[in-house]
């Protein structure tokens, strides 16, 4: 067995494929491969809890090895406040949106429960939302403003 040096091991995932992965013993690192690799998943693995940290566990480490360093006089410079993001999807919120039909005049709070109420796929009534092609002899339009039938 070998022993292992680091503290981190980062993995960069572009389009769901492994394309790198390197060690590293700053935390910090991770924030610079996350700007160097926007489309990228970057997964980190501690290597002295041996898990892999999600990503408010990151943004925790990265805060309170920013401020350490601060305190220690190992760092002048100001401490940014520069996070990995939460992978926020920008879908869910257009999956949330209220939908009518346009034949019955029903209005639905979500398209999962229209597609419910329809028994259509929901991807499939997502689908002729956006094209505005009729499905399964219904159209369906996203309404704001108005709320559940």
């Amino acid at each position: 067995m070998f022993e292992i040096e680091k503290n981190y091991l980062i993995y960069i995932f572009c389009k769901k494929k492994y394309i790198h992965s390197f060690y590293t013993d700053e935390i910090e690192d991770v924030v610079s491969y996350s700007r160097a690799f926007r489309d990228c998943e970057i997964k980190v693995l501690d290597l002295q809890e041996l898990k892999f940290l999600t990503k408010s566990e990151m943004n925790m480490k990265i805060m309170a090895t920013s401020l350490e360093k601060l305190k220690a006089g190992i760092s002048s410079k100001p401490i940014k406040m520069e996070f990995i993001p939460e992978k926020q999807s920008k879908i869910k919120k257009y999956w949330e949106q209220p939908i009518k039909c346009v034949e019955t005049g029903e209005i639905f709070s979500s398209v999962r429960e229209c597609s419910k109420h329809f028994k259509i796929p929901y991807k499939s009534l997502w689908n002729a939302i956006n094209s505005g092609n009729a499905r399964d002899g219904y159209h369906f339009i996203n309404v704001k403003g108005e709320t559940n039938q």
